[in-house]
């Protein structure tokens, strides 16, 4: 047994010198398929170095094989979840994401960065996994999924607190939160979320985010948001929060 592991592991690391090769030369499809194949000699003999192999080859397969690139990605995650390494597992499905977000496949993207920000927060990372949740909420927006993009924004704020970095993405996130509450129209959960936002997170008060939230609410509500928009200065918005701003905009007009 202890032979014919030594073999596995003699044989995993030659196909790792071949895909280092292969990948040097630029044959994307023959270096990924190597780096499988070392992953899967390796599970026979350590587990450990299986996932490695498999992010390997993931980030080789999306040059050229669709189905081979996500397989290898949940390969990967996979491996990295049963060796205790849940940081690099939600690497995996965030990169898997980013692929998907390519391919235009967004619910799928979704459920990727979904996962990553989950294994982020079990593995006490949660910076990275407000990150992912940002991801997930700007994605939501993009398939009208307006109040699963406030649930997302709202946490992602949540999980930033106690960050010094992201003690200032927090009005960001909480304002994307409140656009996305109008968006799905129902303006008057907005006040009430903007209100508990104030009491909840104490910074968020004295921010322009804030001032423009609360502006941007009686606006809709008094059927004077086209002037709002025209004189407000919106070149501090995120590109998603434009969209939304947008999609608030045509909701207001009377044929909406």
């Amino acid at each position: 047994m202890a032979s014919q592991s030594m073999n596995y592991k003699e044989s995993s690391s030659l196909f790792e010198k071949a895909g280092t090769y292969y990948k040097l030369a630029k044959e994307w499809k023959m270096a990924a398929d190597v780096f499988n194949r070392a992953a899967v000699d390796s599970m026979k003999f350590g587990p450990h170095m299986a996932a490695t192999y498999f992010k390997r080859a993931a980030e080789l397969y999306v040059k050229c094989e669709d189905e081979a690139a996500v397989k290898a990605f949940e390969n990967a995650a996979e491996n990295f979840i049963d060796n205790s390494r849940l940081s690099m597992a939600a690497k995996a499905y965030d990169l898997l994401g980013e692929f998907h977000e390519k391919k235009e496949r967004l619910v799928l993207a979704i459920e990727s960065h979904s996962t990553a920000a989950d294994l982020y927060g079990a593995e006490s990372s949660p910076a990275q996994s407000a990150m992912s949740m940002r991801k997930v909420g700007n994605l939501s927006v993009l398939v009208n999924d307006y109040s699963g993009g406030a649930v997302c924004f709202e946490a992602a704020a949540e999980s930033y607190v106690g960050n010094t970095l992201g003690e200032f993405i927090i009005p960001g996130c909480l304002l994307s939160s409140i656009l996305c509450h109008i968006a799905a129209e129902v303006p008057g959960r907005a006040i009430d979320k903007l209100s508990s936002y104030e009491d909840d997170f104490p910074t968020f008060k004295n921010t322009r985010e804030r001032v423009f939230a609360l502006s941007l609410c009686n606006a809709f509500d008094g059927d004077y948001l086209d002037m709002f928009m025209k004189d407000s200065d919106l070149s501090f918005l995120r590109p998603w929060q434009k969209v939304l701003l947008e999609i608030i905009g045509d909701k207001s007009l009377p044929n909406a």
